[in-house]
Formats: C-alpha cells, structure tokens, sequence
C-alpha cells in the first residue's frame, strides 16, 4: 500500500493535471519525501516481523550462524531486486515502475491470505 504513495508522486511529477494541479504547476516536493517517510515506517515494521521469523526458523545449537545465513540471504537478494528494479523504471518511467510494483506486492499477497486461510481452518478443525 505504501508503494501506492510512490505512484501518486510520480504521476505527480510526471503528469501534474492528472490529480487536478492546474497548467505550468507541479505537486509540492514535500510529498517525495512524506511518501518516502511512511513507506520506510512500514518497512522497518515489516523487518522487524521479518526478523523475528528468521529467529524462529534459525537452529538452537547454531542460531548465530542460522540468523546470520538468512540475513546474508535477505540482503543478496533484496540488492539483486533493488538493480533490477532501477532498470525497470529506466524502461517503465518512475510511476509504470510503481504501478508494477503495486501489482507484483499484490500478487505476493495472495499465497499468504490463501496459506493463512489454511491455517485458520486447520486449527478450528
């Protein structure tokens, strides 16, 4: 949802008549960073939800090495789609960028509400 500030920014600044800023005007530049402030206060929620999940998963006997395993993981793969990501707004503009990162977190939701369905069921039963 907090990617959805990014892509209201963007059409912002990319195409200001559309969210009704009349001609030759542009959205105040404080929306860049007020969407970058509440995005970055829901991430750190997340990691934190994250990172509790990591310790849970990681082994007793070697929990130092489990945690830092996964968070070596984690990082590699979160800078891998951080690349990828600046040659996608190369090809998309920054608000197609955003939209598709809107649509991708979307489809990412969908197995969880399914498996927590599951869950849910599973334990009434």
């Amino acid at each position: 949802m907090t990617t959805g500030l990014y892509v209201l920014v963007a059409i912002g600044f990319e195409h200001p008549n559309w969210l009704g800023v009349g001609a030759g005007a542009s959205i105040p530049f404080w929306w860049a960073y007020a969407a970058n402030a509440v995005e970055h206060m829901a991430a750190a929620m997340a990691l934190v939800a994250m990172l509790t999940m990591v310790m849970h998963y990681a082994r007793h006997q070697k929990a130092g090495s489990d945690f830092t395993t996964q968070v070596c993981l984690l990082t590699v793969f979160s800078g891998v789609s951080h690349l990828v990501s600046g040659f996608i707004a190369a090809q998309l503009g920054y608000s197609g960028h955003f939209v598709l990162s809107v649509a991708v977190g979307v489809l990412c939701l969908l197995p969880i509400i399914y498996w927590r369905s599951v869950f849910v069921r599973s334990a009434t039963d």
